[in-house]
């Protein structure tokens, strides 16, 4: 499977498989974490679906941080 890759063949984008691997969670998780807001939401073009390396590694060194506030979740109003 290709990856988008930059001009020196480094790979810039990856699949949900190895950003669940990265993380060391199953990648039925790892999906459950970018519908929730909690991991970083990835870029679509037609049926693929890859996420940017580069932001995944802000997010890991930024220690995992939800991508979106409580206040910005779409979602049911339970009140």
């Amino acid at each position: 499977m290709k990856d988008f890759a930059n001009g020196v063949g480094e790979r810039t984008h990856i699949d949900a498989d190895e950003c669940a691997y990265r993380t060391g969670i199953s990648k039925r998780h790892w999906m459950r974490l970018v519908d929730r807001g909690v991991a970083p939401q990835p870029i679509r073009l037609g049926r693929l679906v890859r996420w940017s390396l580069a932001t995944l590694q802000e997010w890991e060194a930024g220690g995992c941080k939800p991508v979106r506030t409580p206040s910005s979740k779409g979602g049911r109003n339970h009140g």
